[in-house]
């Protein structure tokens, strides 16, 4: 298994919403065992003015990721908490089993045996591609923000910010 770190991409090309996602791998950001809510998370559903989570149970991997492009200047999906809703959200770009855009919001399948006939999902942020793997920094891998590495063949969605997306005047977009 590859390191997170390697075949990264160099701070001059780090979009403001990766290097944002990087450094909460620094935080403390794990989910709290049993009822209650770790105020990391709370804090990610007040930014996206939601009612915050009972538990951290409820799966927030798209709360994370959305609370994550308000904080870096731009729009999020309108279906919050549904990390298929990126589906609908930015571009979608090309990508390989050898290549990805790094900071591309990548939504991948995911089945939830509770509920394997419903569709579920899963999304993060790329890093990069390695050992035949794509690496995320994801909210709620792990019960944490975490890099991670995941079957591309999970893969439904690479999307990436409109111009239409940001919430200030960026110029050129990254």
């Amino acid at each position: 298994m590859a390191d997170e770190s390697s075949g990264a991409a160099t701070s001059a090309q780090v979009p403001p919403w990766l290097a944002l996602a990087r450094s909460d791998l620094k935080r403390s950001t794990s989910e709290v065992p049993g009822p209650g809510t770790s105020p990391f998370i709370a804090g990610l559903y007040r930014t996206l003015r939601l009612p915050v989570a009972e538990d951290s149970s409820n799966p927030w991997c798209a709360v994370y990721a959305c609370a994550t492009l308000v904080r870096s200047g731009l729009r999020p999906w309108r279906r919050l908490r549904a990390a298929r809703g990126a589906l609908d959200w930015g571009d979608e770009i090309p990508w390989s089993a050898t290549l990805i855009r790094p900071g591309a919001i990548v939504v991948l399948d995911r089945v939830d045996p509770k509920h394997p006939t419903e569709k579920h999902g899963h999304v993060g942020f790329a890093t990069h591609m390695a050992d035949g793997r794509v690496w995320l920094v994801s909210g709620n891998s792990h019960n944490r923000v975490a890099a991670s590495d995941y079957d591309p063949g999970r893969i439904i969605g690479v999307r990436w910010p409109k111009r239409s997306d940001y919430l200030v005047d960026v110029g050129a977009a990254p």
